[in-house]
């Protein structure tokens, strides 16, 4: 396992034993993908920001490699947060979590993402797919 996903975006509690399980693991943050996902319905920056500090603080590291957003509120706010996140080196990259496959959203056009985040229910279980806006590497994508 190389990747962990921090989701908020779903009810439940998150406490610091993923940031001491993280340090324990032997693992450096170089060897690894730290993915997170706020709460959904987020609709300002501070409100963007204050969650990826949440993360951050809770695995205890310095960044995020990818940070997915559902861009359901303003988007202006919400790109407003990442470039000023990306300015501070707190998030690499930044995806998208799409409510309906194939759904584009027109500003992202001019704000594309690195990866689509879509989840599906066909049973009590979401399978979950992610999509990479460019082609990977066959270890990137395994």
């Amino acid at each position: 396992i190389s990747s962990f996903l921090i989701n908020f975006s779903n009810p439940g509690k998150y406490d610091h034993g993923l940031g001491t399980a993280f340090s324990e693991s032997g693992l450096s943050r170089d060897e690894v993908q730290l993915i997170g996902i706020p709460e959904k319905g987020i609709i300002k920056a501070d409100g963007l920001i204050e969650q990826v500090e949440k993360i951050l603080d809770l695995m205890d590291t310095d960044y995020l490699d990818l940070l997915i957003l559902d861009f359901a509120g303003p988007h202006e706010e919400i790109i407003a947060a990442v470039e000023q996140l990306r300015a501070q080196e707190k998030v690499v990259e930044i995806g998208v979590l799409e409510e309906k496959p194939g759904e584009k959203k027109e500003f992202l056009e001019e704000f594309p993402a690195s990866a689509t985040l879509s989840a599906f229910r066909f049973t009590p279980a979401a399978v979950k797919s992610l999509t990479l806006a460019e082609a990977a590497s066959e270890e990137t994508t395994q």
